[in-house]
């Protein structure tokens, strides 16, 4: 669960599936007590789509990133030919 990918949001969801409030927002007091306490063991596959997931969502966060990046800076004109057609530069 010490993902770059892991966000609150899944860590709620985990807290949700698990029915144990972790104390995620203080990775100091997250104790191993506490992951054992939560039987994350029994709910292995839930808690397992919820990373995988996680990385899913980060890989998409990341390549939106890239896009935006790369048409920042474009620039589009557009001008009417002889057909009618609007031709793109």
């Amino acid at each position: 669960m010490k993902k770059p990918s892991i966000r609150p949001r899944h860590w709620e969801e985990v807290c949700n599936i698990t029915g144990v409030k972790l104390p995620y927002e203080s990775p100091d007091q997250l104790t191993i007590e506490d992951l054992y306490n939560a039987h994350l063991l029994d709910h292995e596959e839930d808690i397992l789509d919820q990373t995988e997931s996680a990385d899913k969502q980060l890989k998409i966060q990341n390549t939106l990133v890239e896009i935006n990046e790369y048409w920042q800076d474009a620039f589009f004109e557009f001008i009417h030919g002889s057909t009618r057609k609007m031709l793109m530069y």
